[in-house]
């Protein structure tokens, strides 16, 4: 088990700032050093075998932080973002090895502002390695997000005045099979030519 505790202050900080027209219906945005604040941060990270054949491990990362402007130029905000992956691998036999993975990312602000904020998402992945001949031949094959064929990403802004709905579609599902061969390796280390400088003037 490994464990880790942060806390930040930071001032000054680069903010990308949304405002909306309502004359004409668009929104615009700009750059200012206005942002102030604290992170409070934890990393987490747990490895547990329960048999020689099975194994699970859990990464996270968590951060509560707590954001305003000079100004309030924008809204303040006061959130949790984490993210998660915990993976877990089978041996059913010494040559096969089975692997599953579930990634949580959870909502998420867009770059280098608070005011757009990304819904969070869950991956998923299944895996299979079999070595054919061993150190020789190996066959794998995965399965990403086998559930969902597509993803909508939804990324709201907020203003003091304003909400706006953006979404984002993208293809999710995806297979894969790979033949790998190893051809070898050096039997031998490299070795290395050491050579010196002579100098003829200082030696007569």
């Amino acid at each position: 088990i490994n464990l880790g505790l942060a806390y930040s202050l930071f001032n000054n900080l680069d903010f990308r700032i949304f405002t909306y027209d309502p004359t004409s219906g668009i929104t615009r945005n700009t750059f200012a050093n206005i942002g102030k604040g604290a992170v409070l941060a934890a990393d987490l990270n747990l490895g547990y075998t329960v048999t020689k054949s099975l194994n699970f491990n859990f990464n996270g990362s968590f951060n509560y932080l707590d954001i305003k402007t000079e100004g309030n130029v924008i809204p303040p905000s006061k959130d949790l973002f984490y993210n998660f992956t915990l993976t877990g691998g089978y041996r059913p036999t010494p040559k096969w090895r089975l692997g599953a993975n579930l990634s949580v990312i959870g909502k998420n602000p867009a770059s280098k502002t608070f005011q757009s904020i990304t819904q969070g998402q869950v991956n998923t992945s299944f895996s299979s390695s079999h070595e054919l001949i061993k150190g020789k031949l190996s066959l794998t094959s995965a399965l990403n997000n086998p559930l969902y064929k597509f993803r909508t990403l939804k990324t709201t802004t907020t203003g003091f005045d304003f909400t706006e709905l953006s979404n984002n579609q993208s293809y999710l599902r995806s297979c894969r099979i790979s033949l790998n061969y190893n051809f070898g390796r050096l039997k031998d280390e490299v070795r290395k030519t050491r050579r010196g400088i002579k100098n003829d003037d200082v030696s007569n």
